[in-house]
């Protein structure tokens, strides 16, 4: 009997407010993270911040159908929302078996998502710089060739060994690579490779380039995703979710690539002269339909939606 009166007064709360617990969580774009905690039956206070600095926050107000407005970022409404804008609209989503906190202002055009935190926001952005920045083949001038491998701390060609650590300043892992005491670069992103430096600290305990090195040109992408079978450069926009911080690694001309990928690999004609110049030079692409809408997942509508909104910005 007890049973049954807590399953009846379950159901007859998620009647009244319309909700589950599924936004009690941690979320993140990739850059900050943020903890979803009941205030009252009313009100979601979402509180977190980045790897260096807290004191990031945002307050939802809950409403019917699962569906929650942003109002503030304290349960006063005291201080502008660190994610969103007062108005705007949060739901909790699930795209091919990712749940997504997912942010729409007022005519449900996608501001932001963000993704359950499984692990340490530490792990995830480091996991990023290797798949989306570093993951890749390469050669020099003088025709070396260079491999950092995708999901792993693991690299051949700059030193004897191949598994190398970030170091961090401020407690974020920055772009300086050392594969043993002696051996650290500098090294940064271009739009057809990496260049690389020496690294040294300076007077302060603060790391600084040097002496440049080396450039290196990329020459083919290495797929870090569980399906091997995808086509294109960026088969990850058709499975993992295009957060901020996956964004932030790609510059407008990549991420235009990115999102017509999405529709080339459903076998999309092209009407523009540059993509379709672009696609017909991959081996793989073969344009068939003139719309293939109908064909995108739910996961690849959301991100296009969100790399058209980086791109915007």
């Amino acid at each position: 009997m007890k049973l049954l009166k807590l399953i009846f007064l379950t159901i007859i709360t998620q009647i009244v407010y319309g909700q589950d617990d599924s936004i009690i969580n941690t979320w993140t774009n990739g850059y900050e993270f943020y903890t979803a905690r009941k205030y009252n039956d009313s009100l979601i206070v979402c509180s977190g911040g980045n790897l260096h600095e807290g004191g990031y926050r945002f307050t939802l107000k809950v409403m019917d159908d699962n569906k929650y407005i942003i109002i503030g970022n304290s349960p006063e409404n005291m201080y502008e929302p660190s994610v969103g804008e007062k108005g705007d609209i949060v739901k909790v989503q699930t795209f091919d078996k990712h749940k997504v906190l997912v942010v729409y202002d007022s005519k449900e055009n996608i501001q932001e998502a963000l993704i359950e935190l499984n692990s340490s926001l530490g792990k995830l952005v480091i996991k990023n710089r290797i798949n989306y920045e570093l993951a890749g083949k390469y050669i020099d001038k003088k025709g070396k060739k260079y491999i950092f491998y995708p999901n792993n701390l693991k690299a051949s060609g700059l030193s004897n060994q191949t598994n190398y650590s970030f170091e961090y300043e401020y407690e974020f892992p920055i772009k300086v690579i050392t594969f043993n005491e002696n051996q650290s670069f500098f090294y940064e992103q271009i739009e057809d490779g990496l260049i690389f430096y020496k690294a040294q600290k300076d007077e302060y305990g603060d790391w600084e380039k040097s002496d440049r090195l080396m450039k290196l040109t990329k020459i083919e992408w290495i797929n870090h995703t569980n399906k091997q079978d995808l086509k294109g450069k960026y088969p990850f926009a058709s499975t993992e979710i295009l957060i901020k911080g996956i964004l932030l690694y790609f510059d407008n001309n990549e991420l235009r690539i990115i999102r017509n990928e999405i529709f080339a690999r459903h076998g999309y004609k092209f009407k523009t002269v540059e993509m379709r110049t672009y696609f017909k030079s991959q081996d793989w692409y073969l344009g068939i339909y003139d719309n293939v809408n109908d064909k995108l997942t739910e996961l690849e509508k959301l991100n296009i939606q969100l790399i058209n909104k980086a791109e915007n910005e």
